[in-house]
């Protein structure tokens, strides 16, 4: 016997076990809607179709030592805890495991896992793949996959896990994660990638709730929404990052402390309500964007020394900030430190900054400005210079 596809539509059979011992290729839809299937033996088949165990529910064992292609949907939306052996499956067809109800699978040589192989999985599973490089768009997308070891991986795509219920994965090798890969999942509590340079989209990780702590060391750009929302984040490790796109922190309201020594272009929103950051050191950047640490409320220390413009809205909000010391500043904008009640002394340089709008609307405070040029007289003549209530100049 060399192929199968007489089963399909055997629904109203009392078919529950199947040994066929010589079949070397199983055809598509072979098995399609065999209700009552529960296991079946395929020693000898190297070829699994497409659509061939489809909508099998009572499935619960599949022994397949010598199949290494499986067709699109092999299983899809089958299985009761279903165990599965494919020793020498080379790569996971696309949707293969779609909505499949899986107990256990082994993968000991599989090198690719494709778009929506594990799409939906139905039951919690951990999953070792040693030789697996690459992960297709959605493969694991809500599935419930709890921890995951790919040894070899290189290569995440879009959508891969999101709204899974991963807890851990591990993959020291891993180089590139595609947009919204880890979207949403909620479980998940570390995300470190000692490897990894390459954010290919927006919103990897973004809703990740439970996430404490992210380590991508050899990352020099932060796409946007990145870590949106990522409530319970404490601890970051990014030593070459040099962009940090919109959004990319945003209420992660667990962070307390910043330090970006390599960072150059920081967009706007990055920080916005990150209700417990305490500490911001930004050596290297030029401008404070805009909004970027509005509402962030505990925010008492800021190392910006070469900061040239502030921008509208940058620390509105920012109610623990007592001082801020930009030397270089050139400009500053409108709001930029409105609602700053705690806010008694800036530090300003030897040239007054340009003023655009109220950057010090209703605030009482000090400016302390290096003398020596004319071109502060008659700004410290005003008190109510940037729509402040009241400014107290002094010269250091």
């Amino acid at each position: 016997m060399r192929g199968v596809s007489a089963f399909v539509w055997a629904a109203f059979s009392i078919v529950m076990f199947v040994n066929v011992a010589s079949a070397t290729r199983i055809n598509n839809y072979a098995f399609q809607y065999c209700l009552a299937l529960s296991e079946l033996s395929l020693p000898e088949a190297t070829q699994i179709g497409g659509y061939v165990f489809q909508y099998d529910y009572e499935l619960s064992r599949i022994y397949a030592p010598k199949v290494t292609t499986l067709g699109t949907r092999a299983f899809w939306a089958c299985g009761n805890r279903l165990e599965i052996e494919l020793p020498s499956l080379v790569s996971v067809a696309q949707q293969a495991f779609d909505s499949c109800d899986l107990a256990s699978i082994s993968l000991p040589i599989a090198t690719s896992i494709g778009q929506q192989a594990f799409y939906k999985t139905a039951s919690p599973i951990a999953i070792y793949a040693p030789l697996v490089s690459s992960i297709g768009n959605s493969a694991f997308n809500n599935s419930a996959i709890e921890v995951a070891s790919f040894p070899l991986l290189t290569s995440i795509g879009a959508n891969a896990f999101q709204n899974s219920k991963i807890t851990h994965i591990d993959c020291p090798k891993l180089t590139t994660i595609g947009q919204y890969a880890f979207y949403s999942c909620a479980s998940l509590t570390e995300a470190i990638f000692p490897k990894c340079t390459t954010l290919g989209g927006t919103q990897v990780f973004q809703y990740c709730t439970s996430l404490a702590t992210a380590s991508l060391p050899l990352l020099t750009e932060i796409k946007n929404s990145a870590f949106l929302n990522c409530s319970n984040l404490k601890d970051i490790n990014f030593p070459l990052v040099t962009v940090i796109r919109e959004h990319a922190f945003e209420n992660c309201t667990s962070l307390k402390e910043v330090t970006f020594n390599n960072t150059t272009n920081i967009e706007q929103y990055v920080f916005q309500g990150c209700t417990a950051l305490e500490t911001a050191n930004l050596p290297d950047q030029t401008a404070m964007s805009g909004s970027m640490f509005k509402n962030c409320s505990s925010l008492e220390n800021v190392n910006i020394p070469n900061v040239t413009g502030v921008y509208q809205y940058a620390f509105e909000n920012c109610t623990s900030l007592r001082s801020i010391s930009i030397p270089k500043a050139t400009t500053l904008q409108n709001y930029c430190f409105r609602g700053c009640t705690s806010l008694e002394k800036i530090y300003l340089g030897s040239t007054p900054p340009s003023v655009t709008g109220n950057p010090f609307s209703g605030l009482t405070l000090t400016v302390y400005y290096l003398g020596g040029n004319s071109d502060w007289d008659s700004v410290i003549q005003n008190p109510n210079w940037g729509g402040a209530t009241n400014i107290t100049y002094l010269q250091y």
